[in-house]
């Protein structure tokens, strides 16, 4: 998001907040005529009248309800902006519209901007990330070790927890749901091309197995260049029984692991991009690990990629220290390279596809999904990220 919209955005939300919570502060000295309409209609048109982010524009392409708040607002504010009666009917009608504008607004923007969090915010992400079409406030917050949570290393860990109905942006409507945070343009170190380094710790608390015709498509993690590009490296949950892993062709399922576990590494741009089928596994490159086996413990992963476009590429993982990915060639799309120039990262649980499980269990509730995350470093080098070898140096904790 950009600065100055982020920054104006906040505002405006701060003027509604500040007066919902005290009318007088925002009317006139000696006037009953309402809330101060100058200050909240300067603040608002100032941050409409910003380009909208690059990445709102390319969800507003397919997603009205995002662009629905620029129009709608100034009807719903004026409709609100009653004189005031002895009875102040007026000023509650005024806050009941100003109030379901602002919720309006939030849970259609594509994020909701990360700000420095003070000592005793656990809701939002630390500087450098945003939460991502995850309105909710169970959708991510910290959890403390001191309350008994689950931590990896130091003194807290991400928690996400999606629940059947969550949605925001556009993905309402639609089979998808997520909890999920996203890293920042301006913190994104990632560049085409060059030699980058990714460390962090998973935790699953109650993600189950699925069989394939029930099968959520679950993302833990993704890289895309952002706009309507595919997600060039993705962390997918396959059902059982899914994956062309016999017969597909070296070259792409790389492994060295290719016998066992559901959580796999996808190529989704290239797939779409080159029409990749069964010999390409569907861009199913490597399995990583069982997502049952690993309940309740924790995954360390490490990853090196390049984000090559060319047959330079590659992509290494290692899980708990073992390498189960190694794979050469190509990681992102020229068709993407038109969407952006820096594959940007989200993390959380994403649930890409739902109509397999509709189809098969109709209006059954899906399962309540948590995990958690730790230790989620960015290197240039291994002993940047890998959370095994900084735990074994006594080096300090992300917290």
């Amino acid at each position: 998001m950009q600065q100055g919209n982020r920054v104006t955005a906040v505002n405006f939300l701060a003027i509604v907040v500040k007066w919902l919570q005290s009318p007088k502060a925002y009317q006139a000295e000696g006037s009953n005529t309402g809330p101060d309409h100058k200050a909240i209609n300067i603040t608002y048109f100032h941050m409409v009248s910003q380009p909208i982010p690059h990445h709102a524009r390319n969800h507003a392409t397919h997603n009205k309800s995002l662009i629905a708040p620029y129009i709608v607002a100034p009807y719903s504010l004026a409709a609100g902006y009653g004189r005031m009666d002895t009875k102040g009917r007026a000023m509650r009608k005024a806050k009941q519209v100003v109030l379901s504008f602002t919720l309006f607004l939030a849970g259609c923007l594509p994020v909701i901007p990360g700000l420095a969090p003070d000592a005793g915010d656990l809701t939002t992400p630390a500087r450098g990330y945003e939460r991502f079409f995850s309105p909710a406030p169970h959708n991510f917050r910290y959890a403390v070790a001191d309350d008994g949570a689950p931590v990896r290393y130091g003194a807290r860990a991400e928690r996400y927890e999606l629940r059947t109905g969550d949605c925001g942006g556009s993905d309402c409507g639609n089979a998808r749901y997520r909890a999920e945070i996203r890293m920042t343009d301006d913190s994104n170190p990632a560049k085409i091309g060059e030699d980058i380094w990714y460390g962090w710790s998973f935790y699953n608390s109650s993600v189950p197995g699925f069989f394939r015709d029930e099968s959520l498509r679950l993302v833990f993690g993704q890289w895309t260049m952002g706009g309507d590009a595919n997600p060039a490296i993705r962390l997918i949950q396959l059902g059982e029984g899914e994956g062309n892993w016999d017969s597909c062709r070296r070259a792409i399922c790389a492994g060295p692991e290719r016998a066992t576990g559901d959580v796999v590494i996808q190529l989704e741009d290239l797939r779409r991009t080159f029409n990749w089928g069964d010999g390409e596994n569907q861009g199913y490159v490597c399995r990583l690990f069982d997502m049952q086996d690993n309940t309740r413990s924790w995954v360390d992963l490490v990853m090196q990629t390049n984000f090559s476009q060319g047959t330079d590429g590659y992509l290494r993982v290692w899980v708990n220290g073992a390498l189960k990915c190694d794979y050469s060639g190509p990681i992102v799309s020229p068709k993407s390279l038109f969407e952006g120039d820096t594959p940007g990262h989200r993390r959380g649980v994403f649930s890409s596809y739902t109509t397999r499980w509709d189809d098969t269990h109709g209006r059954r509730p899906k399962p309540t999904l948590v995990v958690y995350y730790d230790e989620f470093r960015v290197g240039k080098s291994r002993a940047d990220v890998d959370t095994r070898w900084r735990i074994a140096a006594g080096e300090p904790a992300v917290d």
